[in-house]
């Protein structure tokens, strides 16, 4: 299976055209110069190409189906805490399909499963500037300090 990471369009968007050209050939084989095309238009081959890829990859089988929870998954509770930040808001808001969760940093609460995999798939992207090329890198770190208590 392929070690390829799906990208959201918000993430592909904040590439530099040098960059998504990169990924088109690392990633697909698709040589592209930045300089034949506009950005919206790289931005636009890497998502049909992404597209079809994932695509190709369901066709094979190569790509699991995700299961449906059980129903004992939907109800399960687990207990966390979400760590107090400085400079954050007293709550975290959370929704997931329709049901909102407001949660108390540094308080321990029961949450359904699927908020705790809601939060833990949070992340924050941040900018880093590589002076050796001139580059702005892109990264992701985990959005909330959580601790699950036993």
């Amino acid at each position: 299976m392929s070690n390829l990471k799906k990208l959201s369009l918000s993430s592909v968007k904040r590439m530099s055209e040098r960059r998504i050209c990169e990924h088109l050939y690392e990633e697909f084989g698709i040589e592209a110069n930045p300089d034949d095309f506009k950005k919206d238009e790289l931005v636009q081959l890497f998502m049909d190409s992404q597209a079809a890829y994932f695509a190709d990859l369901e066709i094979d089988g190569l790509v699991d189906e995700p299961e449906e929870p059980a129903d004992e998954d939907l109800t399960r509770k687990v207990k966390i805490n979400i760590a107090k930040e400085k400079d954050e808001p007293i709550y975290v808001d959370v929704s997931v399909n329709g049901r909102a969760f407001r949660i108390r940093r540094g308080v321990d609460v029961e949450v359904p499963l699927y908020v705790l995999h809601t939060l833990q798939n949070a992340v924050e992207s941040f900018y880093e500037h590589d002076a050796e090329t001139g580059e702005n890198t892109t990264g992701d770190n985990p959005r909330f300090n959580i601790s699950v208590k036993v």
